[in-house]
């Protein structure tokens, strides 16, 4: 599968682990560091202690979707395009050099949950195009430096907007349905009577 050749050592992202995260640098001298779908901040000290030899695969367009649920306000705000993204990790989040992006189209009959699925194989591509790259000692060409921003989306953010706020706005009620049908996870729903009904559309998840 391309990682025979590397010898991995995997960090829990049950929790945050620094500590253990620090000890295994020191004990191991790793390479580099590579994080996947770690939904904790790394700190400074780590980037650090690895000279900046630190990565990061993250499932979206930085800078437009720094920090969480990407997917789901990528359907919101109407995106084309959903990019799976690997860069250099700075002591900003999502922010540093990008050195592989790929893109798929983001059509309107998929939901968050279809779309994360399709996702995974712009993941592994540019994930193995990385591992070829790094195994063959070559330097990584920079494909774009991030110099702004962007917009980072706070963990939180998608709780209130699974509210649908006008029962006669369908275009709210579709982009709704579809940015929050992700199972097991609260999908889009109406308020009435202090009573919540919940949207889904005829999709199998």
């Amino acid at each position: 599968n391309g990682l025979e050749s590397f010898k991995i050592k995997k960090v829990s992202y049950s929790k945050r682990n620094e500590n253990f995260i620090h000890e295994l640098i020191n004990s191991t001298s790793p390479e580099i560091v590579f994080s996947i779908q770690y939904p904790w901040i790394i700190s400074s000290d780590v980037i650090e202690k690895m000279n900046g030899q630190i990565y990061n695969l993250h499932n979206a367009k930085l800078p437009h979707y720094r920090g969480h649920n990407s997917i789901s306000h990528e359907i919101l705000n109407e995106e084309k395009f959903h990019f799976s993204t690997i860069h250099k990790i700075e002591k900003k989040v999502d922010l540093g050099l990008i050195y592989f992006e790929e893109k798929i189209r983001i059509t309107s009959e998929l939901n968050a949950y279809r779309l994360w699925l399709n996702s995974h194989k712009t993941c592994m591509k540019i994930f193995f195009k990385f591992l070829q790259r790094l195994k063959s000692k070559k330097q990584f060409d920079i494909i774009k430096e991030i110099n702004e921003p962007g917009r980072y989306y706070k963990k939180n953010e998608i709780i209130y907007l699974k509210h649908v706020k006008d029962p006669s706005n369908l275009k709210e009620i579709n982009l709704k349905i579809r940015a929050f049908n992700f199972p097991p996870h609260e999908p889009a729903y109406l308020l009435i009577n202090k009573t919540k009904i919940y949207l889904s559309l005829n999709y199998d998840k």
